[in-house]
């Protein structure tokens, strides 16, 4: 019986387009006074959303260039899948320049590979629900957590957590 020809079969490379930053500690995806400091900010974050609004913070349009998220604390990890390689690729570079200024932070990994996650036709009609939406989970995270430009923080109450699906 023949197989059907897969990527890895016909030396097909695939575009590297996730990010994954691992090596974390448990520790770092808990907000508490002994993270390390990623951000110059007032506000305290666990070091996994201080990465988060690193990257978010990159370039104006990178939230349309992201196509999943996933902080996995049990896993010490997260994975970050970009549309393209070339913006998974600048934000590689950058997160890893942005690691290498600090120290502290030498124990985490950072490597690019090829998406191993595959969509079907059922989880592509799911993301057309407005709470499912990747961009606007994370823009509302950006928005909450980034400085306003004048010095104030956006307030807490302005703030709506994604409702689980059902």
């Amino acid at each position: 019986m023949s197989k059907s020809p897969t990527p890895a079969t016909l030396d097909i490379p695939l575009p590297k387009t996730s990010l994954i930053i691992s090596n974390l500690n448990k520790q770092d995806f808990v907000q508490d006074d002994t993270s390390p400091n990623l951000l110059e900010s007032s506000r305290k974050l666990a070091l996994a959303d201080q990465i988060k609004l690193k990257i978010l913070n990159y370039t104006d349009d990178i939230i349309e260039k992201i196509t999943h998220w996933s902080n996995l604390p049990f896993l010490n990890r997260i994975i970050v899948i970009f549309r393209d390689e070339p913006t998974a690729q600048k934000v590689c570079n950058y997160i890893t320049t942005e690691f290498e200024k600090n120290p502290d932070l030498a124990y985490i990994k950072i490597h690019l590979q090829e998406n191993l996650l595959t969509k079907s036709k059922s989880s592509d009609n799911m993301m057309e629900d407005d709470h499912l939406n990747v961009s606007k989970s994370l823009n509302n995270f950006k928005n909450l957590y980034s400085d306003a430009g004048d010095g104030s923080k956006s307030d807490l109450k302005d703030y709506n957590e994604p409702k689980p699906a059902k």
